[in-house]
């Protein structure tokens, strides 16, 4: 059996960062909101919390879209992943070394081969081991 491979985006983890520092942000002023109105809400505190609901209303407005927009952008890479999938070849990726006759541009030195490296992986991954099923 093939193993199957697992695509994970990049930015996942920005979108994720992002999320939580929101989140967690709101948290927090929920919380200061909750403390400075111990005893119940009068006019006073009424007044005080517009400043707390103010600053969530304004972290909200600024993180939340930056969070779409990127979660948009991946999806919309993700999307296009089929694609791209479908018409690669690994014969016809450009190789670093490859690309320079396999010598280090600055010093000169012989550089392995990243096609072979890549092969030689592949090989690995989806040959047939004896015994595994």
């Amino acid at each position: 059996r093939i193993r199957d491979i697992d695509i994970l985006p990049v930015q996942i983890a920005l979108i994720l960062y992002l999320t939580a520092a929101l989140w967690h942000t709101l948290m927090i002023t929920y919380y200061l909101v909750i403390s400075a109105s111990p005893e119940g809400f009068d006019s006073e505190v009424l007044a005080a919390l517009v400043i707390p609901i103010v600053v969530m209303c304004l972290i909200s407005s600024s993180l939340l879209p930056i969070v779409n927009y990127l979660g948009m952008s991946m999806m919309q890479e993700v999307n296009e992943l089929p694609r791209q999938l479908k018409t690669f070849q690994v014969r016809e990726a450009k190789c670093f070394c490859c690309s320079n006759s396999h010598l280090h541009p600055q010093t000169g030195a012989a550089l392995i081969c990243d096609r072979e490296l890549v092969y030689e992986s592949l090989k690995d991954m989806y040959s047939a081991k004896p015994g595994a099923d």
